[in-house]
């Protein structure tokens, strides 16, 4: 698994605790207070962030190292040599 793959499921991962942790809040003991305040409020958003990012994260498509060379620059692929292709 790449890094970018970690990353993404290291954000989802995250994401829902922090999300899950900020909804149970109160019956976990964490709160004093059994309203939807504006910490539990702002701690949901962010886990929902972290979700979405991790999950657009796990949808990018893997860059293949291949197709650069040691300065970052992106490689041509070869030439498809293939029926019709003629040498002219």
């Amino acid at each position: 698994m790449t890094q970018t793959r970690w990353l993404a499921v290291l954000a989802i991962v995250g994401g829902v605790v922090i999300l899950l942790l900020a909804v149970f809040a109160h019956p976990l003991g964490l709160s004093a207070l059994p309203t939807f305040g504006w910490k539990k409020l702002l701690a949901s958003l962010l886990g929902g962030v972290a979700i979405v990012a991790g999950l657009l994260l796990l949808r990018a498509p893997v860059v293949d190292e291949e197709e650069f060379d040691e300065e970052g620059e992106e490689v041509a692929p070869p030439p498809a040599h293939g029926i019709g292709d003629e040498a002219r």
